[in-house]
C-alpha cells in the first residue's frame, strides 16, 4: 500500500541568518578552513607553522575565545529580544530560559579560555589551586581531576558525548518528525539547523583524518575541535537571534556590530600569532615536549617501538633534548638492550652530569651486569643531587648487600 501524501511528515523549515544557499555556504566554508588550514600545513611539512597556529595564546586559541564571548552576548542577545518563552506545562516563561543558559555556558567557556584574566592581568594563581591544576592555571577544565595524564581530558569527552547527538542527530530528528518537533517547540529548546548538523559531522571527519594521519595529531585535533566547537556556538547563536527576534531588517547598529565582530575574529588571532612568532616560545621545543610526553605514555603501555618512534621524532626537532635522550635510554632498558640505552643515559649526563633518573637507571644496569662499584656510585650520586629519592636509597641498599655477598 502506498502512503498518501498527507501521511508523509514534511520537514520542517527554520528561519536562518542568511537565505539557504548562503548559509550553507558560510558553515561548510568555515569548517572547511578551520580544519584544512593546520591539516595541509602540517602535511605539506610546515608543521612549525601548524603548531604556531594552535599552541595557546596563539590564533586558533585567540579565534576560539572570541567565539565564545560574541555566541554569549548573542544568545543573551537573543533572550532579551526574543518574544518567544517557554512552556514547561506546570509554568511558563516570558523569554526563553534555554538562551540564558547557552548564553551563560558560552561566557563561562570564554572565561576558562582565558583563564580568568590569569593571561591578561598576570595574577597568581592560589597555590592550592596551583597543585590542583595540570597547567597551574586558575582554570576548572585542566584540573587534575579531569586531566589525568598529557594525552586524556575527561570533561572534553564528556562535552563531545554531549555534543554528538545534540548538533550531529538532533536538527534531522527536529525536521523530520512533527510529534517531536511540536514537544521541543513547545518547550522553546534551541535546536541548530541542518547545515550547523553538517558543519558538525565535518568537522569530526577533519578532525578524525588529522588523528591518525599525523604522530602529533592528538594535540592538533584538540585544538581544531576546540576552535570548531566554538564556532559551532556562535554560528548556533546567529540563529537562534534570527529565529527568536521578529524584526526582519536589522538596524544600522546590529550590521555595525556584525562588521566590527567579524573584523575582530579576523584581525586579533592574525596578530596573536604574529605576536606569539616574535616572542613565544620556541614551537620546536613544544613539540618536542609533545612528542616526549606521547611517548612517555605510550612506553608505559608498553610498545617500545611506538615510543622509540616518538622519541626519535623528538630529536629530530631538538637533537640535545635530555627528556627525550632519557626516555631513549628507558626504552631501550625495557626492550633488553642495555648498551644503547646506557649510551642514551651517557647523553643525557653529558648535558646535566646531576640527571637523577640518569644516574639512577645507569646504575641499575650495572647492578644488573654485577657491576657494583659503578653502581653504587651512580646511585649516591643521584642522591647527592636528590637526598628523598627512595628507589635510590633502595637500589643502593641491594648494591651494597649483594657486594658484601648479604
Amino acid at each position: 500500500m502506498v502512503a498518501s501524501a498527507k501521511s508523509i511528515p514534511k520537514a520542517a523549515t527554520v528561519r536562518l541568518p542568511l537565505d539557504r544557499r548562503r548559509w550553507a555556504a558560510v558553515c561548510l566554508g568555515i569548517v572547511a578552513a578551520i580544519v584544512l588550514l593546520p591539516a595541509v600545513s602540517r602535511g605539506l611539512g610546515y608543521r612549525v607553522f601548524a603548531w604556531e597556529l594552535l599552541v595557546e595564546d596563539s590564533a586558533y586559541e585567540v579565534a576560539g575565545a572570541l567565539c565564545a564571548l560574541f555566541a554569549g552576548l548573542v544568545f543573551f542577545a537573543a533572550y532579551l529580544s526574543g518574544k518567544k518563552g517557554n512552556d514547561f506545562v506546570l509554568f511558563t516563561t516570558p523569554r526563553n530560559v534555554f538562551l540564558a543558559v547557552l548564553g551563560i555556558l558560552m561566557l563561562f567557556l570564554f572565561g576558562e579560555e582565558i583563564s580568568w584574566g590569569q593571561r591578561l592581568f598576570g595574577y597568581a594563581t592560589p597555590a592550592w589551586l596551583s597543585d590542583l591544576n595540570t597547567q597551574g592555571e586558575f582554570t576548572l577544565h585542566n584540573l587534575r581531576f579531569f586531566e589525568p595524564d598529557a594525552i586524556t581530558n575527561y570533561l572534553s569527552v564528556l562535552v563531545m558525548l554531549t555534543l554528538i547527538p545534540y548538533f550531529g542527530f538532533f536538527p534531522m530528528v527536529y525536521t523530520r518528525s512533527a510529534g517531536i518537533r511540536s514537544l521541543v517547540d513547545r518547550l522553546g529548546l534551541p535546536v541548530p539547523s541542518v547545515f550547523l548538523a553538517a558543519f558538525f559531522w565535518l568537522g569530526l571527519f577533519g578532525e578524525a583524518w588529522i588523528f591518525f594521519a599525523f604522530s602529533d595529531g592528538e594535540f592538533l585535533v584538540q585544538e581544531v575541535n576546540d576552535l570548531v566547537t566554538e564556532v559551532a556556538f556562535l554560528l548556533f547563536a546567529l540563529e537562534m537571534y534570527a529565529r527568536d527576534v521578529t524584526d526582519a531588517k536589522p538596524s544600522a547598529w546590529r550590521r555595525t556590530s556584525l562588521i566590527v565582530a567579524g573584523v575582530l575574529l579576523i584581525v586579533l588571532p592574525v596578530l596573536s600569532l604574529v605576536e606569539f612568532r616574535r616572542s613565544g616560545p620556541k614551537v620546536e621545543t613544544l613539540i618536542a615536549d609533545y612528542l616526549v610526553a606521547k611517548g612517555n605514555f605510550t612506553l608505559n603501555a608498553s610498545l617500545s617501538n611506538e615510543a622509540i618512534a616518538l622519541f626519535e621524532e623528538s630529536l629530530d626537532l631538538v637533537p640535545q633534548h635530555k627528556d627525550a635522550l632519557r626516555a631513549l635510554g628507558r626504552a631501550y632498558h625495557q626492550k633488553g638492550d642495555l648498551d644503547r640505552a646506557i649510551g642514551y643515559y651517557n647523553a643525557v649526563l653529558k648535558i646535566d652530569p646531576k640527571d637523577t633518573l640518569a644516574l639512577f637507571y645507569r646504575g641499575l644496569i650495572s647492578l644488573a651486569r654485577g657491576q657494583f662499584n659503578p653502581a653504587i656510585a651512580d646511585f649516591n650520586h643521584a642522591l647527592l643531587t636528590n637526598p628523598d629519592f627512595q628507589p635510590a636509597k633502595d637500589a643502593l641498599k641491594m648494591a651494597n648487600r649483594q657486594k658484601h655477598g648479604g
